[in-house]
């Protein structure tokens, strides 16, 4: 199993001069413990950006379009992604990605997590335009 910091090189999170809370994914994990870990190490860190800012509320954007191939997500990375749905703190959400895999995973988690105002899009720039324009 990889170590967390050589997993954590594929995760970026971040809020950018916008205002918009990022979530950049560089890279995925197929090997199944490492993929768990790399779902619980993004939620976390999700959650401890969230934290710092308890009173704010913030629109999404997440980054997919740079990873390549089809990504393995584990049932258990899925139910760890799901609980992001609790944040009241997440407003609209745009997905940005280059797989038809990739959406259909982001729409699953997104079902899962009960969490509405998710957009998909392929092209990241039209996606973080989007994003910003949301109120």
């Amino acid at each position: 199993m990889k170590s967390d910091e050589e997993i954590k090189k594929d995760i970026k999170v971040f809020i950018d001069e916008n205002g918009i809370f990022n979530i950049i994914f560089s890279g995925t994990e197929n090997e199944p413990d490492n993929n768990a870990r790399f779902a619980e190490l993004t939620v976390e860190e999700i959650f401890r950006v969230l934290a710092e800012h308890p009173d704010k509320e913030f629109n999404l954007f997440v980054d997919l379009s740079t990873i390549q191939g089809i990504p393995y997500t584990s049932s258990k990375a899925r139910g760890i992604y799901a609980k992001l749905g609790i944040s009241k703190q997440v407003k609209k959400t745009a997905v940005a990605g280059n797989s038809a895999f990739m959406k259909y995973i982001t729409l699953l988690v997104t079902k899962l997590s009960l969490r509405k105002g998710v957009k998909w899009f392929d092209d990241r720039n039209e996606a973080y335009a989007w994003i910003v324009k949301q109120k």
